[in-house]
């Protein structure tokens, strides 16, 4: 009967010592002490509690296990501490990541093991439990950098954003039959955005207009001025989601009545 005495002993032993550690140490128990950490911090829409953060030893392994369709989980819970105020000012400055914001960060933070609605969210664990794990708790800021593009084109690019691609030149259109001519007679000028759907053979599937000049005479003629000119065709633009072969491609055809309207 001793083992089954102890068994129970143990399991009414257990919630008082995990109460224990929550009161006695708030902060959790230091697994880590302070030392330098680099990596990817995220700030998700729902704020600070569910913050995480991936050292960069697992984001680089894990770029180079993609190719044999392996990945490994080592996010770790974050606790902003007396550094939130200057985290909170360079998150404003980085784009959503997902509906995030992300940081490349350097900083000096310690390990402690405690409970968060973060782990909970981490281990893919139910509600009305306590959810121990990892946390970064972060004492100072050494460098920071707001992501601003994809974190992989990031960390690919040498822990920075490459420069966005310039905009393709003002392509002109030697075509001033294409300009409305109520438009024209009106004085009427604009600029419209359309999106192209080109297949193989630069064969257009669909155009639409995605910004309009204002002007319903300028938008209705804008496809025809874009599809004109072959030029306007060029490019790799983007394929994400679409069927092999075909291209999506962003123009924008200004109208000028001083200058021939152009496309680009």
């Amino acid at each position: 009967m001793k083992p089954v005495r102890w068994l129970l002993i143990a399991l009414f032993a257990l919630p008082l010592a995990v109460f224990a550690a929550g009161a006695f140490w708030p902060r959790g128990l230091l697994l880590d002490a302070a030392a330098r950490q680099e990596g990817l911090l995220i700030l998700p829409e729902s704020g600070w509690s569910n913050a995480r953060f991936e050292p960069r030893a697992n984001i680089e392994r894990n770029l180079h296990q993609r190719s044999q369709g392996r990945y490994t989980v080592d996010d770790r819970c974050v606790d902003a501490g007396p550094a939130q105020k200057a985290l909170d000012h360079l998150l404003h400055q980085a784009r959503p990541h997902h509906g995030d914001r992300a940081l490349w960060i350097s900083v000096m933070a310690e390990t402690r093991w405690r409970p968060s609605p973060c782990m909970q969210r981490l281990t893919h664990r139910g509600r009305g439990t306590i959810h121990y794990g990892r946390h970064l708790r972060i004492l100072s800021v050494e460098r920071a950098t707001p992501i601003r593009c994809n974190v992989d084109l990031f960390v690919h690019n040498g822990r920075s954003c490459p420069p966005p691609p310039a905009p393709p030149a003002a392509l002109h259109l030697d075509r001033p039959d294409l300009y409305p001519q109520a438009a024209r007679q009106a004085g009427v000028e604009g600029e419209a955005q359309v999106e192209l759907l080109v297949g193989p053979g630069n064969a257009i599937a669909r155009c639409r207009i995605l910004r309009s000049s204002g002007h319903a005479d300028l938008d209705a003629a804008a496809c025809p001025a874009a599809t004109a000119n072959p030029q306007a065709l060029q490019g790799k633009g983007s394929a994400a989601g679409l069927a092999t072969g075909m291209r999506r491609l962003i123009r924008t055809v200004r109208w000028q009545l001083k200058e021939q309207h152009q496309t680009r």
